[in-house]
């Protein structure tokens, strides 16, 4: 009869001790499960400098996306500057050209004058 109480103390004891295991590993397993919560979406115990993964996911899109918009406002304001630019070029060049062909004319007619002159200074010796 004796043999009964140590068989069933020792069957007690060694599923004690599972019940520990199983509650050890399910305590980790728990730990686990909020360390990977707050990984990606934050916690309360984030009190170590880290943000969560999401955080950084939001942080990078809101980064490119600004420097997306800073880059679409650049190169519009660039691309209004050159296009102005070849404007003002084109109207500066234009009255060069219209300047150099006024030139040309009064040269063509002076030229004619001074022949003019010598005829006349010829018809007078």
């Amino acid at each position: 009869m004796p043999e009964q109480p140590d068989k069933c103390r020792e069957h007690h004891m060694l599923l004690k001790r599972e019940i520990e295991n199983f509650k050890k590993e399910f305590d980790d397993l728990i730990k686990n499960c909020k360390d990977m919560h707050c990984f990606f979406f934050g916690g309360y115990n984030q009190s170590d400098g880290h943000i969560s993964f999401v955080d950084k996911v939001n942080t990078l899109y809101e980064n490119q996306r600004k420097a997306r918009t800073f880059l679409y406002t650049f190169l519009s304001a660039f691309g209004v500057l050159i296009i102005s630019g070849f404007v003002g070029l084109g109207i500066q060049l234009q009255k060069i050209d219209k300047t150099a062909q006024d030139l040309q004319y009064v040269m063509q007619k002076q030229a004619q004058l001074e022949i003019s002159i010598a005829k006349i200074e010829e018809k007078i010796k």
